[in-house]
């Protein structure tokens, strides 16, 4: 029992203390043992990806096996997965049959279900954007000069929409998403170096103990 609770938190932390002293020190022997752990997980990853489709696999096959509600989509799901590893297994992915699935079938579909979110979106940009105090009038304003400087009836009302659009893109926008990368990546450094430690053990199944 100790294994399956220690063993995971001192391996974390022995690769990520590697990696971190090799990006901050420079030492050969060291600098050998990052890239292994890297590489290592490249490896990681693709039983994680396996492990994945043996779950989708178990639990859709369970909903055909047991007929239940909407159990066609779930044996349409499982033929396109299995269908597609094949003929990309078999053929390769770089194979016209392939790629005429990539280009004809799945990414069509990846654009539909984007554009119907578009509509999830304006729904609640409408409730965001009603003027109920001033903040919520200066991101209407904002927002509507920068839907307008972005086509070209903006350019026709005035020249100085565009303009003033690029601005509100290049300096406010930039700023703001800057300082939205600088608390994620704080916040992402945190929760890494509580894994590292062992504090942070939800990722084993436990609660922190």
């Amino acid at each position: 029992m100790m294994i399956r609770k220690d063993l995971p938190v001192w391996l974390g932390f022995v690769g990520g203390a590697v990696v971190i002293f090799d990006y901050f020190f420079k030492n050969s022997t060291v600098a050998l043992l990052s890239r292994e752990f890297l590489n290592w997980r490249i490896v990681l990853a693709a039983f994680a990806l396996a492990l994945g489709v043996g779950n989708l696999t178990r639990i859709h096959g369970r909903a055909v096996a047991s007929r239940k509600q909407y159990w066609a989509y779930s044996c349409l799901l499982l033929a396109t997965l299995y269908g597609y590893l094949a003929l990309g297994l078999v053929a390769s992915t770089t194979s016209k049959a392939y790629l005429f699935f990539w280009d004809n079938l799945y990414q069509p579909l990846g654009g539909t279900w984007y554009s119907i979110t578009v509509f999830y979106m304006a729904s609640s940009a409408w409730r965001a954007f009603r003027m109920r105090n001033v903040e919520a009038a200066v991101l209407l304003g904002a927002a509507m000069l920068a839907m307008l400087g972005a086509v070209g009836i903006g350019g026709a009302i005035s020249p100085s929409i565009p303009v003033f659009a690029k601005w509100l893109a290049d300096v406010p926008q930039a700023a703001a998403l800057r300082g939205i990368t600088i608390g994620a990546a704080l916040g992402m450094i945190a929760v890494s170096l509580r894994v590292i430690l062992g504090l942070e053990r939800t990722h084993l199944g436990g609660a922190g103990e």
